[in-house]
């Protein structure tokens, strides 16, 4: 929510975080649902315009967030799968058993296309696909741990995306 009111103030170019912050809170006080359990909005004004200050952390990871999804497409990846399935290969009696059956892994990838909305497809593969995939993964994480490296040593850090270590 900070994030999002964040981006409004930048994008309605308020003069100053106290003109925006002062709208905020008159909103505020128009409507009964948006009151501090202790009733202080002047408090809650204090609070929002050190949030905002230029630089901050909150400017810092809105405009990440922002970066992260200027793309025409985005990931969503808590809904992509891979499923893999054991495909039987019939010979020309379909009444006998199979002797050979192939493994097929099918990816779905998920992602939030420009208007927001969860698309998703399927692409078919075998395990070399997921084994060179799987190279293409590990190329991609030794490259981003190199730059890491490098933009903390040059005291630059990385906003968001934190970097797990696997166990």
């Amino acid at each position: 929510m900070l994030t999002s009111l964040y981006r409004a103030w930048l994008d309605a170019d308020w003069k100053s975080q106290s003109d925006f912050v002062d709208d905020v809170i008159a909103t505020a006080k128009r409507d009964v649902d948006i009151k501090p359990s202790d009733g202080n909005l002047d408090g809650v004004a204090r609070n929002l315009i050190s949030i905002f200050e230029p630089g901050g952390s909150l400017g810092t990871a809105a405009k990440a967030a922002e970066l992260l999804s200027e793309n025409e497409r985005v990931l969503c990846g808590s809904n992509c799968r891979v499923l893999t399935d054991l495909r039987p290969i019939f010979s020309a009696d379909i009444t006998k058993n199979p002797k050979s059956a192939v493994i097929q892994h099918v990816l779905k990838i998920a992602f939030h296309d420009a208007g927001e909305d969860i698309k998703e497809f399927y692409v078919a593969m075998d395990g070399d696909d997921v084994r060179y995939l799987q190279n293409l993964f590990e190329r991609a994480i030794e490259k981003e741990h190199t730059l890491r490296s490098s933009l903390s040593g040059a005291g630059i850090a990385v906003v968001g995306q934190d970097e797990t270590e696997e166990s």
